[in-house]
């Protein structure tokens, strides 16, 4: 299914709000830690922005492919 132009652009923009938070995460490291109950591990959540970053990546090559 081809993707509409609006969609693509909400794409690139999401796309970019990946990438300027893994930069933010990346130029500011933080430990794992705990609170309460609940734990954070940064190591997972600059794993989860660049798997998300790569899947929107892929997303927009397809979709301008497809175009």
């Amino acid at each position: 299914m081809a993707l509409t132009a609006t969609e693509i652009a909400h794409l690139k923009t999401a796309r970019a709000n990946y990438a300027s938070k893994l930069a933010e995460v990346s130029a500011n490291p933080l430990p794992t830690y705990t609170v309460g109950n609940r734990s954070f591990s940064w190591v997972e959540y600059h794993k989860f922005l660049l798997e998300a970053l790569a899947g929107v990546d892929a997303a927009v090559d397809a979709a301008e492919d497809d175009a």
